[in-house]
């Protein structure tokens, strides 16, 4: 996902369409981009053509079944297969799978895909349902068949739903999946509003929503050249640090992914139209002010180079330090969304607020705040989905994650049907050697000013 200031809520009624549209549909889908150019399989373009929904594909028999040249395997022989020199095998169903061969290309990193070495991967899937919006996932499995488990060694189980407890959502919204959602803005709202209603927010989800008591939620701050500190959301909210508010759009990187199929093909991803955005007016705390009050003035010497979020749903990305720490205090710990406390499906009861970069940067549901010399670990942060490289790109080391915003515009109407015709380019690096550090801490008390143009010019 993406990020991107709007300019000045005082801007005016024409700026502020110009600005929304701007930000909301002026970024390229780096993820599908990548994807496009380099997948060049026919049989991936067509992994959704087998005619069955996600419902069909959960009810559909273990794949690769019927052959009876296979053995037969019990449960315990399957779990001596958990390591590259044993064979990794799974079982899915009733079937028993190999693979070893598919670990290290496994979407989700090869450490989810460990978890089931050995043993049944159907609570995984049960959990992971993106695995059920298309065909392809079982056209995988089914080439890496090598038997069945014998008779009496599998009962289908009636797994619980991880996702009863997802917040209902308004169904306006255009839903590419349910489980876990995700949903984008309804074209003809995109410029109905300066400020998208919470209701009808697009919605990125790669789990289930965690259900958070605010009671006994906590943040705890640590790492590098920080004092280990707990703040409850009272603590945040005490006036200790000033609360400050900024006007963000965030979009999600796929953004406008479908429509490399009318231009050149199709790319692997949730097929968004033009609704992977939306805007709000978020309050909270400056994340700068709660480092400085864990004591890391210092960066440098203290050798952090990034802060990483950890969320309540396992997701965990990073920023840069220097953003982190920036002078104008541009990114937020929000606790507020458009006056109100964050709805639950957008980081209640707090997420991170990073303008201007990559939306995957801003962590929902956030518990957990490091200071490190080293990037977040996980797909979201070290793996292909976030990167931006050309065709031709073979080795990913050295390849920067995508960061910032870059230059591309697009076009969209209002409920009247005017014509707006966005352009916009932001120069921005990701690149360490380039960057500007803060290397003092002020031993002032922080600045209630906030400066709204801070996100362009970082």
């Amino acid at each position: 996902m993406l990020t991107f200031m709007v300019k000045d809520r005082a801007y005016g009624e024409r700026g502020r369409w110009v600005w929304q549209s701007a930000a909301a549909l002026s970024c390229a889908a780096f993820f599908g981009m990548a994807r496009a150019l380099c997948d060049t399989k026919e049989e991936e373009e067509e992994e959704d053509d087998d005619g069955m929904t996600p419902e069909d594909r959960k009810k559909a028999l273990a794949p690769g079944g019927g052959q009876c040249h296979l053995p037969n395997y019990t449960k315990a022989e399957v779990s001596k297969h958990t390591t590259p020199e044993t064979g990794i095998w799974v079982t899915y169903k009733d079937g028993v799978y190999d693979v070893t061969e598919f670990v290290e290309a496994h979407p989700g990193g090869a450490s989810k895909i460990l978890l089931g070495a050995g043993r049944a991967i159907d609570p995984y899937w049960n959990l992971f349902q993106q695995h059920f919006r298309t065909g392809h996932p079982l056209k995988l499995l089914e080439e890496m068949r090598i038997g069945t488990l014998a008779p009496g060694e599998y009962t289908e189980e009636e797994l619980s739903n991880p996702y009863a407890s997802d917040p209902a959502r308004d169904p306006r919204l255009i839903y590419h999946n349910k489980t876990p959602c995700n949903a984008e803005v309804p074209q003809e709202e995109l410029g109905a509003n300066y400020l998208t209603p919470n209701e009808l927010w697009f919605v990125r989800h790669h789990h289930p929503v965690p259900v958070i008591n605010d009671r006994t939620w906590e943040l705890v701050v640590s790492g590098k050249g920080c004092e280990t500190q707990r703040f409850s959301m009272d603590d945040l909210k005490s006036g200790r640090f000033p609360k400050v508010e900024v006007d963000v759009t965030i979009q999600c990187s796929g953004n406008r992914r479908s429509h490399f199929a009318k231009t050149y093909k199709k790319a692997e991803g949730i097929p968004w139209n033009q609704g992977g955005v939306s805007t709000a007016r978020f309050g909270g705390v400056r994340l700068r002010d709660v480092l400085l009050a864990c004591g890391l003035c210092d960066p440098d010497a203290a050798g952090v180079e990034h802060v990483q979020f950890f969320a309540s749903d396992d997701m965990r990305a990073s920023i840069p330090v220097d953003k982190a720490l920036a002078p104008h205090g541009d990114v937020i710990l929000a606790y507020e969304m458009n006056g109100a406390p964050l709805p639950a499906d957008h980081g209640y009861p707090l997420r991170a607020v990073v303008p201007g970069h990559v939306g995957v940067r801003n962590v929902k549901w956030v518990h957990k705040i490091v200071a490190s010399e080293s990037e977040a670990e996980g797909p979201w942060q070290r793996g292909v989905a976030y990167k931006g490289f050309a065709s031709n790109i073979t080795n990913l080391q050295g390849v920067y994650i995508i960061l910032s915003l870059t230059h591309t515009h697009t076009h969209t109407y209002t409920h009247t049907h005017t014509h707006i015709h966005t352009h916009t380019q932001i120069n921005t690096h990701s690149d360490p050697s380039t960057r500007h550090r803060p290397r003092r801490c002020s031993a002032r008390a922080p600045s209630d000013k906030f400066d709204r143009g801070a996100a362009r010019r970082s």
